[in-house]
């Protein structure tokens, strides 16, 4: 069953909820080891302006990588996230932090905090656009607008979809601990802007795993920013702070709440 197939039969909405509580998405999601997550999270501080004494969301969170060095320079931080599994990884990452880290199950479009709490909240690893529709995903951003305090920042880490389409997996195979083996591929729908990428194991001939997301090219995002109320500061093209360009592979983009 193709990509394409799956979004007729509505999983749109859905799939991040199995494919995020699978172990099978730490190996086919690409996670960076714990030295890139340290150097990532430095050059976030570095881009948001962290200040000791922030408070931070990082929403979602996934198995909370970044968190400890939010902690380390002095920010209490949030982690949210919708995946049991993320939360389980997390726990064991924020242990040692004596208080420092909260660790939250909810979504991100529907966020469970009082408005104004956090100075900076961060949606990061190509987390936008997971949700079905743009109105849910516009809703990500409201959410965070609302619990951002006034001068508050938000920064999305996410992709240049020209660059992602380009480089999509369009044919691929991935080996997974045990030895079991998945084909991946992947297709784009000028209709919807979505990318669909979709995993069948070799050996058994069958789907495992399917994702979509919706992506946003950087004047649709900055429009939903301003509906949301939210001024756009500065685009990057990586987390060292490179002017955005059509060439680059990420679009990071800064908001700030007037």
């Amino acid at each position: 069953m193709s990509p394409s197939e799956h979004q007729d039969n509505n999983q749109c909405s859905s799939w991040w909820r199995s494919f995020f509580d699978s172990p099978d998405c730490l190996v086919l999601g690409q996670f960076p080891d714990a030295t890139t997550s340290r150097w990532e999270a430095g050059k976030i501080a570095d881009l948001v302006g962290l200040q000791p004494g922030m408070v931070v969301a990082d929403a979602p969170c996934g198995s909370g990588r970044h968190l400890p060095t939010w902690v380390a320079r002095g920010c209490f931080v949030v982690g949210l996230d919708a995946s049991p599994m993320m939360l389980e990884l997390a726990r064991r990452v924020v242990a040692g932090l004596k208080g420092r880290a909260l660790l939250v199950q909810g979504l991100m479009q529907a966020l469970p905090f009082a408005g104004e709490t956090f100075d900076v909240m961060l949606n990061l690893f190509n987390s936008f656009g997971y949700l079905a529709t743009d109105e849910e995903n516009a809703r990500v951003l409201t959410e965070a607008a609302r619990c951002l305090r006034r001068g508050g920042r938000l920064l999305i880490d996410t992709r240049n979809p020209p660059m992602e389409i380009l480089f999509a997996p369009y044919r691929d195979e991935v080996k997974l601990p045990g030895g079991r083996r998945l084909q991946a591929s992947a297709s784009y729908s000028r209709e919807t802007k979505r990318l669909s990428v979709c995993w069948r194991d070799l050996k058994e001939d069958r789907l495992v795993h399917w994702v979509s997301i919706r992506l946003y090219n950087v004047g649709e995002l900055s429009a939903m920013l301003e509906a949301a109320r939210l001024e756009v500061e500065a685009v990057f093209g990586s987390l060292e702070g490179e002017k955005f360009s059509s060439a680059h592979s990420k679009m990071i983009v800064l908001a700030r709440r007037p």
